[in-house]
């Protein structure tokens, strides 16, 4: 009896996390549409690069824009100097970018 038990709660806690997780999404997504007229709102996304030059990315951003209106993505490039802690910094006071870089070593 006690076996069932546990296997409904763990059931059940499945069930919340995957409803949780499909409201987060919902939510998520719905920030990004205009719900009047389901046209995408604008939205500006930062993307710290690392060796890349502006020049380099500049036509695949063109191109992610191209296929996605209302977006736009500012390249910055960073100096790789203490890049991790600028990073970590920037994370903590909620001003890290929305696309950046890193190695995963």
């Amino acid at each position: 009896m006690e076996l069932k038990n546990k296997k409904f709660i763990i059931i059940i806690a499945i069930v919340l996390f995957l409803l949780l997780a499909g409201l987060g999404t919902f939510l998520l997504l719905s920030k990004i549409k205009d719900n009047d007229n389901g046209n995408v709102k604008n939205v500006e996304l930062v993307y710290w690069g690392l060796w890349e030059d502006s020049g380099i990315v500049s036509p695949l951003i063109s191109e992610y824009e191209a296929a996605h209106p209302g977006v736009k993505i500012k390249y910055l490039r960073q100096s790789h100097q203490e890049y991790r802690q600028r990073l970590a910094t920037a994370l903590t006071k909620d001003t890290a970018p929305d696309i950046f870089r890193f190695h995963n070593s």
